[in-house]
């Protein structure tokens, strides 16, 4: 059976997109299930997390029945004003979308959180999308938005409102952070 040419480039259009750098859909994944992704304690720390370093200070890597995790480990964030995981190295290869899955930590009231990106070594940093709070059940919500940037980036999770001390504390897992797409259509 003669194929058609347009089928021929197609099928070359297509490993190309996948197999050649710098197309659009590499990601970088932290699921915190890596070898010494943890951290038992608030303090603010560096952890290493999918091969980049990260700060999480008012945050610590969560192992309890009361965390909501997706396998055996998730981040816990305090809640605090302070709280906050911020990437100290840049991901190469701008950034697509980012997205991660989210619930309250046990039975805790919930506060306002924002993600954000840096493409100057985090000097300064953009907000992405609308702040977020996690629901006062066990229903596991997602984050997810768009931004298609190129060049290096950097993340961070934050509190929205840079206030208060009390526990209102919130698991997030399975962060997912794609390449800038150069492809559109």
């Amino acid at each position: 059976m003669k194929k058609d040419p347009a089928t021929y480039l197609f099928a070359i259009l297509l490993t190309a997109a996948l197999f050649l750098p710098g197309v659009g859909w590499g990601q970088y994944v932290v699921n915190f299930e890596g070898p010494g992704e943890t951290k038992g304690s608030y303090a603010s720390g560096t952890v290493n997390l999918s091969r980049l370093d990260g700060d999480l200070t008012e945050v610590l890597i969560g192992t309890l029945d009361a965390d909501w995790k997706n396998g055996e480990r998730s981040a816990r964030l305090r809640g605090y004003g302070t709280s906050s995981m911020t990437m100290l190295e840049n991901k190469s290869n701008g950034l697509g979308t980012i997205s991660f899955q989210y619930r309250r930590y046990g039975t805790d009231g919930q506060v306002d959180w924002k993600v954000e990106y840096s493409i100057d070594n985090g000097i300064s940093w953009a907000h992405i999308g609308s702040d977020f709070i996690a629901p006062a059940s066990d229903v596991v919500q997602t984050f997810s938005e768009t931004v298609n940037i190129p060049g290096n980036v950097r993340i961070r999770i934050k509190r929205a409102t840079e206030s208060g001390t009390t526990n209102q504390r919130l698991n997030i897992d399975d962060i997912l952070i794609s390449d800038f797409n150069t492809i559109s259509f």
